[in-house]
């Protein structure tokens, strides 16, 4: 971001990731203050990765607050599914616990990779946050049931739409950026044609 700043370049975006609140590496998962998360629920990573995201995106206000003129988008994806026939999402069935640090989100690689371009023709100043997900959990139970089963009580559960809701809230980057994720799950899997969601 230095060196881009040096050169005068106008628009940044930088890939950041949802382990920036601190859940997916956590040692001891605890529960979060609200589902689902939005850029707002504080950030509070044991793990380095997390930490590592969490600092790119205060690098990123501090070069806007001298280059005025520069723009940063840091895009908080959560796992990036890179399984065009989402065939590995049967293994995932198998044992939702393993992706409760995770709240069971994701993003098709090639919706990530559309928001990066949004995000280059994006019309507003200094530094934003976003998130982008899938708008639906990744798992056949619905979200209520894995927040019920798997993470600590305590998170408040906000408006979602639905019954198979993403825990991670994309709302900023639809409005922002006109995000629109065109690859779920339920697209390429026989079970999504017919599952009621």
């Amino acid at each position: 971001m230095r060196a881009a700043a040096d050169l005068k370049v106008k628009k940044v975006v930088l890939a950041s990731s949802t382990a920036a609140f601190g859940f997916i590496y956590a040692v001891k998962l605890w529960a979060p203050d609200y589902l689902p998360l939005d850029e707002n629920h504080p950030s509070k990573p044991q793990d380095s990765y997390g930490l590592s995201k969490v600092l790119g995106e205060q690098i990123a206000d501090s070069i806007v607050s001298v280059h005025p003129d520069m723009t940063v988008s840091s895009l908080r994806f959560p796992g990036v599914n890179f399984d065009l026939s989402y065939e590995s999402f049967r293994e995932r069935w198998r044992n939702p616990a393993t992706r409760t640090n995770g709240f069971w989100t994701y993003i098709d690689a090639r919706d990530a990779a559309t928001t990066c371009r949004l995000a280059l023709e994006g019309k507003f100043t200094g530094h934003e946050v976003f998130i982008a997900s899938a708008p639906k959990n990744c798992m056949m139970q619905s979200t209520m049931e894995l927040v019920k089963q798997y993470l600590p009580k305590g998170a408040k559960i906000k408006k979602a739409a639905g019954t198979h809701w993403s825990c991670v809230d994309s709302a900023k980057a639809r409005r922002l950026l006109g995000f629109k994720p065109l690859h779920v799950w339920q697209d390429y899997l026989p079970e999504g044609s017919t599952a009621q969601f």
